[in-house]
């Protein structure tokens, strides 16, 4: 009975070894050290939102209608940015304010609309753990200088999957499109969007609408055009759905976008709502997997 005690932890400690992720050593010099960590963030590591699965996920986001705005730019780029067609549209940023979040970790920076990005390793720059802050550095230099002074070495300014799961939200600075490199069809790398997170307001009056959802589940990908009224539900509230009751995104897409182009205020709900609108226009137009996932309200 005792041997077979030691050999049973002796083989639960192997097995840990081999599944456990291996990180490359300290001893690399820096720039190559830099190079080995960023295959750890490939496009193929990370989880394709169509994908989705409650209890395992990882994904790269960027909160798009947060406290600070679009890409830390101020409240005026994001309502610019919250009104664009095509979410693709986040290439032409040349500097991308994004953080890393997990079935385990999942806050996210204040604001109840995500982005899911595709990253490709050369559109990587500094990271931090911590959220830095970078929003206060006009461009993409400066905001690289402002990681350099916080970390001391070129080596600490990319850090592991691992490293980036905090006890709050992380940072990781993107260029929207990398001119040194091209992709496998003769383009620039560019940074895209796969899917979005949609974080509801009242998650608990939507957990009825979606069909034998688990008790204990936070999350769940929709069909944005059979669900669309879910999705609605969710960016509003129970109460406030009642003034959009009966009314598709199409309706509500026609009417806001009709709005804006008169020049008419806005709110915020009206704004987040024309964006989910173009949300539908786009996978309408572009036949695309692009995957709505409603998240609760919880950090």
């Amino acid at each position: 009975m005792k041997y077979r005690l030691i050999a049973l932890i002796a083989f639960a400690f192997i097995s840990s070894a081999i599944s456990a992720p291996v990180y490359p050593s300290k001893k690399l010099d820096s720039r190559n050290r830099v190079k080995v960590l960023k295959k750890y963030w490939s496009p193929e590591r990370m989880t394709h939102p169509s994908q989705h699965q409650d209890y395992s996920f990882r994904y790269i986001i960027n909160v798009i209608d947060g406290d600070l705005g679009s890409f830390g730019r101020g409240k005026v780029h994001y309502y610019a940015n919250l009104l664009s067609l095509d979410p693709q549209s986040i290439k032409n940023n040349p500097r991308i304010c994004s953080s890393y979040i997990t079935a385990n970790h999942r806050k996210m920076f204040p604001g109840q609309i995500s982005l899911i990005l595709r990253v490709p390793v050369v559109n990587f720059g500094p990271m931090s753990p911590r959220d830095i802050g970078s929003h206060a550095a006009s461009s993409y230099s400066r905001a690289v200088r402002y990681f350099n002074e916080l970390y001391a070495s070129q080596k600490q300014l990319i850090f592991t999957p691992r490293q980036m799961l905090g006890s709050s939200w992380s940072e990781i600075l993107l260029t929207g499109e990398n001119e040194s490199q091209y992709d496998e069809n003769g383009e620039f790398e560019r940074v895209k969007s796969t899917g979005a997170i949609l974080r509801c307001l009242d998650w608990e009056s939507i957990k009825p609408g979606l069909k034998s959802l688990n008790p204990n589940i936070k999350s769940k990908k929709i069909d944005l055009k059979q669900d669309e009224e879910l999705a609605i539900q969710c960016l509003l509230g129970k109460e406030k759905m009642a003034e959009y009751e009966g009314k598709s995104l199409e309706q509500i897409h026609s009417e806001l976008s009709l709005k804006n182009k008169k020049g008419q205020g806005m709110s915020v709900s009206e704004m987040r709502l024309l964006y989910l609108s173009n949300f539908y226009q786009y996978i309408l137009e572009e036949n695309s997997d692009f995957t709505i996932i409603l998240f609760d309200n919880e950090n």
